[in-house]
């Protein structure tokens, strides 16, 4: 598993608040302004004195602290669900455009792996054809744009809110299903049955393998273990 983390953003918990501070202007604009036309819970907004963002703790615990119990396919459920809601809201306002990675970013990433010896070749074409599941026509919707697990908060099987909106966007509805899943693809089941809704499980294939392609090499320049990726993308990749 590889996280990424800016250097520019960091939270402080502090009783019943956590204080975002990030020294972008324009990210938090954006978060603010996402937070606000989204259908579904969001922490609540206490203040904003920049650089310093104020929100209200939110109850439960996030979907990556329960992991794997088997105790928790209902609030994985539940995430699906808030997530086809989020995805069928009108597109209202202005949303910042999604600026995808074009095929000479990961043609670079990708020699990288190779070069450096990270992982095989033949692990690196394998993901690529994975990628190439993303080439066909689909909807474009509001997502959240950072769906992963630890963004969504659950109690008693409903969610309480779901945060860190800076990276909303208009793009593929399914990037959302892929983040949230990506390091939990075992609950790719329990999404796929609260969101409602028949998908293309390749296509979120797909989007793990981009998203372990495209991360590795950051992880390692930010020293960050990037062991755990590797080893998602090599079994993602593994003949059943």
């Amino acid at each position: 598993r590889c996280r990424r983390r800016s250097r520019r953003t960091c939270g402080h918990q502090r009783g019943r608040r956590l204080l975002k501070i990030d020294t972008l202007t324009a990210r938090v604009d954006a978060e603010l302004a996402a937070m606000h036309r989204a259908p579904i819970a969001t922490p609540t907004i206490l203040w904003h004195q920049p650089p310093v963002l104020a929100l209200q703790r939110v109850r439960g615990r996030s979907l990556s602290d329960l992991g794997g119990s088997s105790t928790t396919a209902v609030s994985w459920m539940a995430a699906g669900a808030v997530a086809r809601e989020l995805h069928e809201h009108p597109m209202s306002g202005s949303w910042r455009a999604w600026h995808s990675a074009d095929d000479g970013i990961l043609d670079g990433e990708c020699q990288w792996l190779v070069d450096r010896k990270i992982t095989s070749p033949e692990v690196v074409e394998a993901g690529r054809k994975l990628v190439k599941a993303l080439n066909r026509p689909h909807e474009t919707v509001v997502i959240h744009g950072d769906f992963q697990a630890s963004h969504v908060f659950v109690e008693d099987g409903a969610v309480t809110a779901v945060i860190d909106w800076v990276d909303a966007t208009v793009m593929d509805p399914l990037l959302d299903l892929a983040v949230l899943t990506i390091d939990h693809p075992q609950r790719l089941g329990d999404v796929v049955a609260g969101y409602g809704r028949h998908i293309d499980r390749e296509v979120v294939r797909g989007w793990w393998a981009l998203r372990r392609l495209m991360s590795i090499r950051w992880c390692v320049r930010h020293e960050i273990d990037a062991s755990g990726a590797v080893a998602s993308l090599e079994t993602l990749v593994r003949p059943a």
